[in-house]
């Protein structure tokens, strides 16, 4: 076990890692964090910014020397990297596992050959595979292998003939995905599993997207808790077909009464930012005790929620953000300290929490404000 004031670290210095380092850092440890952002906003939680490249040896012998153990806060960390790391440092969760998570080809096999519940799909990786890709998937969703989420690496293709213009436009290994009907809803959960075994769960959310990124999800989802048991059981199993060791979170399509697995996250999840108000404690304290090897108890859910992110988007209307009116929300705002703008990207987020009823009015007006307000 690792106890305060030794050093954790954190590869990678988003939002996922500053609210990891916060965790952390409450509790009495010191923190590291590796990232080559001069600007990522996990410099505010640590101790010590590393701001070089991941292929630095010089950043390699500084980060090993000062962690007693060290977890991720993106899948697209180096897997050789943490192989290495994890020579000298506890490294959660393992190398394999990310490998996995991070690559669609390799997610899909093992999802299948586990017999975990997929859309229909098939591997493209040349001009060759195009021609035999069956007919039946169309319409269709072309992903990139790697580097593809929120949004990115996506095409629609509506029939066959598409699809080698569109692969070529990618270039790169692809995964074919059978598009499901316009009536599909999103679910996540986000599950814990420690050294021992020790397996939690935290509440199941619903998910609404906008161009492929998580816009609002909320736990007041109980129309479909007749799926509830089965996203439990599969996240379960999943966790511990990998023999995983950390915070994973595993999103699921329900369409037409059948539940599929979409993909899985090594790592804490936007759905679950809700947990830091809503639960006895957070997914980022879950991530946390499991890395240094503490035991993990079964969170209790403390209200409904709901969380609306705030992407770029919202801040390149001509109509400028109203921070008054933010403020004076009566859900709890978090700004990531990011400083450049983009469409798409996650600048903080909002939760409402309480009774249901009590909410999401607000929280879908809210919503509707910050993304529809005017003209860009």
């Amino acid at each position: 076990m690792i106890f305060p004031p030794d050093t954790v670290g954190v590869l990678g210095g988003g939002q996922l890692g500053l609210f990891f380092l916060c965790s952390a850092r409450r509790q009495g440890y010191r923190t590291v964090v590796w990232d080559p952002d001069i600007s990522c906003p996990a410099r505010a939680c640590a101790d010590v910014h590393i701001c070089l490249p991941y292929d630095n040896s010089d950043a390699y012998h500084d980060f090993s020397g000062l962690c007693k153990a060290a977890t991720v806060e993106f899948e697209n960390v180096p897997v050789d990297l943490l192989s290495s790391l994890a020579t000298k440092i506890l490294i959660s969760p393992s190398a394999d596992a990310v490998e996995i998570c991070a690559n669609r080809v390799l997610e899909k096999s093992f999802l299948k050959t586990n017999g975990f519940p997929v859309v229909d799909y098939f591997n493209i990786c040349s001009e060759s595979d195009c021609e035999l890709a069956p007919k039946n998937l169309f319409p269709a969703i072309l992903k990139t292998a790697q580097m593809g989420y929120d949004g990115r690496g996506q095409l629609p293709i509506s029939d066959h003939s598409k699809l080698l213009e569109s692969w070529r436009l990618l270039g790169v290994p692809c995964v074919l995905e059978k598009r499901l009907s316009s009536g599909m809803a999103e679910f996540s959960i986000v599950v814990g599993r420690s050294h021992n075994g020790q397996v939690v769960f935290f509440p199941i959310t619903k998910n609404f997207h906008k161009n492929g990124i998580l816009v609002h999800c909320s736990t007041a989802c109980y129309d479909y808790k007749d799926v509830f048991d089965q996203i439990y059981s599969i996240a379960a199993l999943i966790v511990e077909k990998l023999s995983y060791c950390g915070v994973l979170a595993v999103e699921f399509f329900y369409d037409q009464g059948e539940l599929y697995v979409n993909e899985m996250a090594p790592r804490p999840h936007n759905t679950g930012h809700y947990t830091m108000d809503a639960t006895s404690y957070s997914q980022f304290d879950c991530q946390q005790r499991i890395l240094c090897g503490l035991d993990i108890f079964q969170p209790r859910q403390l209200s409904d929620s709901m969380m609306v992110n705030l992407l770029g988007d919202g801040w390149l209307f001509d109509d400028p953000i109203q921070w008054p009116y933010v403020m004076n929300q009566r859900g709890r705002l978090y700004l990531y300290g990011k400083t450049e703008v983009r469409p798409g990207r996650k600048m903080g987020h909002v939760t409402w929490v309480g009774k249901q009823d009590d909410f999401v009015e607000e929280a879908l007006k809210f919503y509707q404000w910050f993304y529809y307000r005017g003209d860009k």
